[in-house]
């Protein structure tokens, strides 16, 4: 009796290939980079914002928005006539960061941006 020996293919197993991914701090929200992209070009790179408001610049806009009222006249501000939109994102679990964009036509222009850590008051 003799033995004979098949050809069979040779089975290969599948690599798996381990991809790590990697945070680039490039790519986190800082108030620099939001300042860099209108405001289509920041929700496309960083999400949806957590909240989104519109509401005209007047004098009375309270110590959370003094950054952007500091950025017109009072004139300006009294004309209410100063369109702007307010988009907050929360950074991480620690720090939220706001966002405002003059309104003028069909653009919504960087104005001024705010980070704050979570809980603070005003």
């Amino acid at each position: 009796m003799g033995c004979e020996m098949r050809n069979e293919p040779e089975v290969s197993t599948p690599q798996i290939e381990v991809i790590k991914e990697e945070v680039n701090l490039e790519d986190t929200i800082s108030p620099g980079k939001l300042m860099a992209y209108a405001q289509s070009e920041a929700i496309e790179k960083y999400g949806k914002p957590s909240s989104k408001e519109r509401f005209i610049l007047d004098d009375a806009q309270g110590e959370f928005r003094n950054s952007i009222s500091d950025m017109f006249t009072e004139e300006e501000r009294q004309s209410e006539s100063i369109k702007m939109d307010e988009l907050t994102w929360e950074k991480d679990k620690n720090t939220w960061i706001t966002a405002w964009y003059q309104v003028k036509d069909d653009k919504r222009v960087p104005k001024s941006v705010f980070s704050r850590d979570e809980g603070s008051e005003f």
